[in-house]
């Protein structure tokens, strides 16, 4: 095996285990927090109740962006060396 097989497998591997790791635990702490959100908005005050629903939203739009994230490893541990 070459150098360069060697390093294209070391950054495949970090590539599929960096994706893992978002999605087996940040994607689902995050979604965690937004049901605990869901939940309190609805028995929260009429005043606070906007505040909790534009964090909800943003908490959807940043796994949005992680999945995407996520999405784009996977493409590249296909070809590492994509540019």
């Amino acid at each position: 095996m070459r150098l360069s097989d060697d390093v294209s497998l070391a950054l495949t591997s970090e590539r599929d285990r960096i994706a893992r790791d978002l999605n087996g635990r940040v994607i689902q702490q995050l979604f965690g927090v937004g049901l605990q959100l869901h939940a309190v908005a609805g028995v929260t005050d009429e005043s606070v109740r906007p505040r909790l629903e534009s964090s909800i939203a943003t908490l959807d739009a940043v796994i949005n962006q992680i999945r995407a994230t996520i999405f784009e490893l996977e493409l590249g541990s296909a070809d590492p060396f994509r540019g």
